[in-house]
């Protein structure tokens, strides 16, 4: 969470050599795939977003109504197009 924070005053900062430290940073760890959406919809990380959605896309189970709340609403039709391709 700590890391999240740091790319959010990357953002606000923009700065550029704090947002590649973040990204590393968080990308080291595990994140659940609704909040690496969240994040990549709400900080333009554009690599994040296919890795989001296959994580979120592939599971078996539905998306959980915490994952939904995480996932920016127009996000959520995109979830369930993917999920219906796949």
């Amino acid at each position: 969470e700590e890391w999240s924070l740091v790319l959010d005053t990357s953002y606000r900062w923009q700065s550029p050599w704090m947002r590649r430290l973040a990204l590393k940073r968080l990308d080291e760890n595990y994140i659940e795939p609704s909040v690496r959406l969240r994040l990549a919809v709400d900080y333009d990380v554009e690599d994040w977003l296919r890795v989001a959605y296959k994580g979120i896309c592939r599971r078996r189970c539905f998306p959980t109504s915490q994952d939904l709340s995480l996932i920016p609403s127009s996000r959520i039709v995109n979830v369930f197009r993917i999920r219906e391709t796949l």
